[in-house]
Protein backbone atom coordinates (compact mmCIF):
# COMPACT_ATOMS: atom_id res chain seq x y z
CA UNK A 1 0.00 0.00 0.00
CA UNK A 2 2.42 2.49 0.82
CA UNK A 3 4.58 1.76 -2.42
CA UNK A 4 1.85 1.88 -4.26
CA UNK A 5 0.60 5.16 -2.82
CA UNK A 6 4.11 6.62 -3.33
CA UNK A 7 4.36 5.97 -6.69
CA UNK A 8 0.85 6.29 -7.79
CA UNK A 9 -1.02 8.73 -6.05
CA UNK A 10 -3.54 9.33 -8.49
CA UNK A 11 -4.43 5.56 -7.40
CA UNK A 12 -7.30 4.95 -5.09
CA UNK A 13 -7.04 1.54 -2.83
CA UNK A 14 -9.14 -0.12 -1.14
CA UNK A 15 -7.67 -2.55 1.72
CA UNK A 16 -9.90 -5.91 1.85
CA UNK A 17 -8.49 -8.29 4.31
CA UNK A 18 -9.23 -10.47 7.32
CA UNK A 19 -6.86 -8.79 9.47
CA UNK A 20 -8.92 -5.88 11.23
CA UNK A 21 -7.24 -5.22 13.90
CA UNK A 22 -7.36 -1.35 15.48
CA UNK A 23 -3.51 -1.11 14.45
CA UNK A 24 -3.82 -2.90 11.58
CA UNK A 25 -6.75 -0.48 10.15
CA UNK A 26 -4.91 2.97 11.29
CA UNK A 27 -1.55 1.81 9.54
CA UNK A 28 -3.62 0.76 6.17
CA UNK A 29 -5.16 4.00 6.39
CA UNK A 30 -2.00 5.85 7.30
CA UNK A 31 -0.63 3.74 4.27
CA UNK A 32 -2.32 5.50 1.94
CA UNK A 33 -5.86 3.35 1.86
CA UNK A 34 -8.91 5.19 0.87
CA UNK A 35 -11.02 2.58 2.50
CA UNK A 36 -10.64 -0.54 4.56
CA UNK A 37 -12.87 -3.40 4.53
CA UNK A 38 -12.95 -7.30 6.11
CA UNK A 39 -13.38 -9.93 3.18
CA UNK A 40 -16.55 -10.96 5.31
CA UNK A 41 -18.31 -7.52 4.22
CA UNK A 42 -21.44 -7.92 2.22
CA UNK A 43 -21.23 -7.51 -1.62
CA UNK A 44 -23.12 -4.37 -0.85
CA UNK A 45 -20.53 -2.87 1.58
CA UNK A 46 -18.25 -3.51 -1.41
CA UNK A 47 -20.17 -1.78 -3.93
CA UNK A 48 -20.69 1.01 -1.42
CA UNK A 49 -17.07 1.57 -0.59
CA UNK A 50 -16.49 1.53 -4.32
CA UNK A 51 -18.48 4.03 -5.50
CA UNK A 52 -17.80 6.49 -2.35
CA UNK A 53 -13.60 6.09 -3.12
CA UNK A 54 -14.55 7.19 -7.04
CA UNK A 55 -17.17 9.72 -6.04
CA UNK A 56 -15.25 11.42 -2.13
CA UNK A 57 -12.20 9.89 -2.92
CA UNK A 58 -12.22 7.58 0.57
CA UNK A 59 -14.90 5.61 2.59
CA UNK A 60 -14.70 4.64 6.08
CA UNK A 61 -17.74 2.31 8.13
CA UNK A 62 -18.44 2.83 11.71
CA UNK A 63 -15.31 0.48 12.39
CA UNK A 64 -12.62 2.32 10.38
CA UNK A 65 -14.51 5.33 12.27
CA UNK A 66 -14.20 4.46 15.90
CA UNK A 67 -10.16 3.28 15.12
CA UNK A 68 -8.89 6.54 13.68
CA UNK A 69 -11.17 8.59 16.59
CA UNK A 70 -9.08 6.35 18.98
CA UNK A 71 -5.68 7.08 17.44
CA UNK A 72 -6.49 10.82 17.27
CA UNK A 73 -8.26 11.00 20.85
CA UNK A 74 -5.70 8.63 22.31
CA UNK A 75 -2.23 9.84 21.29
CA UNK A 76 -0.51 7.94 24.62
CA UNK A 77 -1.54 4.73 22.37
CA UNK A 78 0.87 4.01 20.31
CA UNK A 79 -0.40 2.39 16.96
CA UNK A 80 2.65 0.27 16.12
CA UNK A 81 6.54 1.18 14.78
CA UNK A 82 9.37 -0.70 14.16
CA UNK A 83 10.72 -2.23 17.33
CA UNK A 84 8.03 -1.90 19.53
CA UNK A 85 7.13 -5.60 20.14
CA UNK A 86 4.19 -4.53 22.64
CA UNK A 87 2.01 -4.68 18.98
CA UNK A 88 3.07 -8.38 18.36
CA UNK A 89 0.36 -10.84 19.57
CA UNK A 90 1.89 -13.76 21.63
CA UNK A 91 1.20 -16.20 18.87
CA UNK A 92 3.12 -13.66 16.96
CA UNK A 93 6.20 -13.84 18.91
CA UNK A 94 6.01 -18.18 19.41
CA UNK A 95 5.74 -18.21 15.38
CA UNK A 96 8.62 -15.38 15.03
CA UNK A 97 11.38 -17.49 17.83
CA UNK A 98 10.65 -20.47 15.59
CA UNK A 99 11.34 -18.82 12.44
CA UNK A 100 14.40 -17.35 14.07
CA UNK A 101 14.84 -20.96 15.18
CA UNK A 102 14.77 -21.75 11.51
CA UNK A 103 11.55 -23.82 11.53
CA UNK A 104 10.20 -24.25 7.82
CA UNK A 105 6.14 -23.46 7.98
CA UNK A 106 5.00 -26.93 8.04
CA UNK A 107 6.95 -27.53 11.28
CA UNK A 108 5.82 -24.53 12.94
CA UNK A 109 2.03 -25.15 11.91
CA UNK A 110 3.18 -28.93 13.54
CA UNK A 111 4.69 -27.27 17.01
CA UNK A 112 2.04 -24.94 17.67
CA UNK A 113 -1.22 -26.87 16.03
CA UNK A 114 -2.11 -24.67 13.79
CA UNK A 115 -2.21 -24.62 9.88
CA UNK A 116 0.25 -23.59 7.52
CA UNK A 117 -1.63 -21.23 6.11
CA UNK A 118 -2.37 -19.75 9.54
CA UNK A 119 1.36 -19.56 10.27
CA UNK A 120 1.59 -17.74 6.77
CA UNK A 121 -0.96 -15.30 8.06
CA UNK A 122 1.15 -14.85 11.11
CA UNK A 123 4.72 -14.27 9.36
CA UNK A 124 2.30 -11.51 6.83
CA UNK A 125 1.34 -10.02 9.28
CA UNK A 126 4.45 -9.75 11.68
CA UNK A 127 6.00 -8.26 8.06
CA UNK A 128 3.48 -5.66 8.03
CA UNK A 129 3.62 -4.67 11.60
CA UNK A 130 6.96 -5.14 11.83
CA UNK A 131 8.32 -2.97 8.55
CA UNK A 132 10.46 -5.96 7.42
CA UNK A 133 10.50 -6.77 3.99
CA UNK A 134 11.12 -10.69 4.17
CA UNK A 135 11.73 -12.85 6.37
CA UNK A 136 15.74 -11.92 7.16
CA UNK A 137 14.28 -8.77 8.04
CA UNK A 138 12.14 -10.61 10.50
CA UNK A 139 15.11 -12.15 12.17
CA UNK A 140 16.83 -8.38 12.89
CA UNK A 141 14.00 -7.08 14.38
CA UNK A 142 13.42 -10.11 16.75
CA UNK A 143 17.09 -9.75 17.51
CA UNK A 144 16.85 -5.74 17.94
CA UNK A 145 13.67 -5.97 19.85
CA UNK A 146 15.07 -8.65 21.99
CA UNK A 147 12.42 -10.91 21.28
CA UNK A 148 14.87 -14.46 20.82
CA UNK A 149 17.46 -15.01 22.76
CA UNK A 150 20.43 -13.81 20.84
CA UNK A 151 22.78 -16.59 23.45
CA UNK A 152 20.36 -19.33 21.50
CA UNK A 153 21.43 -17.93 18.05
CA UNK A 154 25.18 -17.50 18.59
CA UNK A 155 25.46 -21.20 20.30
CA UNK A 156 23.62 -22.39 16.87
CA UNK A 157 26.16 -20.93 14.36
CA UNK A 158 29.14 -21.17 16.25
Amino acid sequence: TKQIHIRYPQIKIIALTSYNTKAFIVNMIQSGACSFLKKNSSPSELLNAIREVHQKGFFYNPEVMEALHENLTEPKKKVSSIFDANHISKREKEVLELICKQYSTPEIADRLFISSRTVEGHRNSLLLKTGAKNTAGLVVYAIESKIVDTNYLKDRFN
